[in-house]
């Protein structure tokens, strides 16, 4: 006679302190009956047995149930092939106590590090390192890694792997009920490239069997907004009424703070008292660029005729050491569009369209190789994709001058004499 296996689930009826219980594989045999644990832990909610469709296949939909199934099928099927050995070295015969032999303490093995592990690893080195916001999204990638498998080997980082957590990210809805865009989910493999990368130089994982080798994640062209010179006006010129909340001036001032020094939101959100400096020509900034490491200074005063100097000396009257406390990227971008709204900005604003709008602007005062070093970009090119053309300032100026106007580099040999202050037409 065979022995019949079946899965149980919650045998004690008992709840541990996460309302979860184990999930066991029960061996019955002549009257008789053993216990083996799958160490496989579920809610009340998530054991969903079906006898009819699936013998084995015991777990829903939740989570890890596919895995969580596999992890049964593969413990029932270890057991089984147990019994069959020891039928056939006994001439046929088993009972439930040989499995006694099975349940014998093994040599204990050296525990192997797997990729998700040395993720994990390398992202708590990379917290000391990296800005926090940085920090968050790498984070956020091995938790939807862990989502799609929860254990990844070395061995397990191939083509196939790769391709699956591709689809798996797109059609992962998030809030608004849709999977992912092109940009996020290679945002994502960008992501996971660098901490393959980083197997490779411990050695965990050779070269040629980066998988990103033959893999490439697709993107799509977006479209940069930045603000013309009358969005810009319109925006300047907003006010809010009592219904408003209260953040709602607060992010306004800091984005235009940042169209009018193109600094980045990272810089923005962190300024203090300290980073500003008295001169006899007025305010100047003083900082180290998060992303570069690398001092920067501005003169406020020279700058769009001091409207940059106007809101950091509305906000170092306060009471706050930091200027623009309590405004995080995620909530500054949305609150950004609503003013764009209400300020008839028909375009997709985020924080980062500060640059875009600086950089257009600044370039036509100071030249493309002082913008870039205004912008703290290592490459010109990087530069060339912040400029935009306004189509109808663009027209205007061939209606007035017959042609467009040639924007040259600058020659002089400082910007920031009195004579040179940067205006805005």
């Amino acid at each position: 006679m065979q022995v019949e296996y079946k899965v149980v689930f919650n045998r004690k009826k008992k709840l541990n302190n996460k309302g979860k219980a184990l999930i066991q594989i029960e061996a019955y045999l002549d009257g008789s009956r053993r216990y083996f644990s799958t160490d496989i832990y579920i809610t009340p909610q998530e054991w969903k047995p079906s006898p009819l469709k699936a013998k084995y296949i015991a777990v829903g939909t939740y989570n890890n149930g596919a895995y969580y199934n596999k992890l049964i099928l593969d413990k029932i099927q270890e057991l089984s092939s147990f019994e069959q050995k020891c039928r056939v070295n006994n001439n046929g015969i088993f009972s439930l106590s040989d499995f006694d032999i099975l349940n014998q303490p093994k040599p204990v093995k050296p525990i192997l590090l797997t990729f998700t592990e040395f993720y994990a690893q390398q992202l708590e080195i990379e917290k000391k390192n990296i800005e926090f916001v940085t920090w968050q999204q790498q984070k956020t990638n091995l938790d939807f890694l862990k989502e799609y498998c929860p254990v990844i080997a070395f061995e397990d980082l191939t083509y196939a792997l790769i391709e699956g957590y591709d689809q798996f990210l797109k059609k992962r809805k998030g809030r608004d009920g849709k999977g992912m865009k092109l940009n996020s989910v290679d945002k994502r493999h960008r992501q996971m490239k660098k901490y393959i990368a980083l197997a490779i130089n411990h050695g965990h994982l050779p070269y040629d069997q980066n998988p990103y080798l033959k893999f490439k994640s697709k993107k799509e062209s977006v479209n940069k907004a930045w603000l013309s010179n009358l969005e810009w006006e319109r925006l300047e010129n907003l006010t809010f009424d009592s219904e408003s909340t209260p953040l709602m001036e607060l992010v306004k001032d800091m984005f235009l703070f940042s169209t009018y020094t193109g600094l980045r939101y990272s810089d923005v959100h962190v300024l203090t008292k300290k980073s500003f400096q008295n001169t006899p020509d007025g305010l100047e900034l003083v900082i180290t660029a998060i992303k570069t490491n690398k001092p920067f200074r501005l003169p406020l005063s020279h700058l769009f005729d001091g409207k940059p100097q106007e809101i950091a000396n509305k906000y170092l009257n306060s009471d706050k050491n930091r200027l623009f406390y309590g405004i995080t990227n995620p909530k500054a971008n949305k609150l950004i569009k609503e003013i764009a709204k209400l300020a008839k900005i028909n375009k997709y604003l985020t924080f980062h369209s500060s640059r875009h709008t600086f950089a257009t602007h600044m370039v036509q005062k100071v030249g493309l190789l002082y913008a870039q070093s205004l912008l703290q970009h290592g490459d010109i090119k990087t530069t060339s994709g912040y400029l935009h053309v306004d189509q109808v300032e663009m027209f205007e100026q061939l209606k007035n001058n017959g042609e467009i106007e040639r924007i040259g580099d600058a020659t002089k040999t400082t910007i920031w004499k009195s004579s040179d202050k940067i205006e805005r037409k």
